[in-house]
């Protein structure tokens, strides 16, 4: 504990890639973190866990245009009883083939709010995994 956080109710735990893993696959939305032109942007995004992760996106689009580099993928809950959890994951974005993009199991849970042409089906495979929970203890 660091002596910011001396003192404080609560605690933070590490979650195993395990853990990690489980939390995101129930989960539906989580943010990529691209660099463009020397800045990050964060991108909110549908997704399922299927072997790797699955996303649709406009093919024109800048998720699109980030396929063949690798990216940061970012999922974070929070209760209003003071239990939170991120997973954190960095790796390798890129263009599924239709022929595996028609195998995606529970497909239609990847169905982008946003709308759109969003006919691009792209997997994120993670080479880096890590997470955190914490919880705030009240008086």
């Amino acid at each position: 504990m660091s002596e910011a956080t001396e003192g404080l109710p609560g605690s933070i735990t590490t979650l195993t890639e395990e853990e990690c893993w489980e939390l995101v696959d129930a989960a539906t939305v989580g943010r990529f973190g691209l660099v463009v032109d020397g800045t990050v942007l964060i991108i909110p995004v549908n997704y399922l866990v299927d072997v790797d992760l699955i996303i649709r996106t406009l093919p024109d689009g800048i998720i699109a245009r980030h396929a063949g580099t690798r990216v940061t993928f970012e999922v974070d809950y929070h209760s209003h009883e003071g239990v939170g959890w991120s997973v954190l994951m960095h790796g390798d974005l890129k263009v599924l083939p239709d022929d595996e993009a028609e195998l995606v199991g529970r497909w239609n849970r990847v169905l982008p709010w946003a709308g759109g042409n969003r006919s691009l089906f792209l997997s994120f495979h993670a080479d880096s995994v890590s997470g955190r929970r914490v919880v705030r203890h009240r008086n």
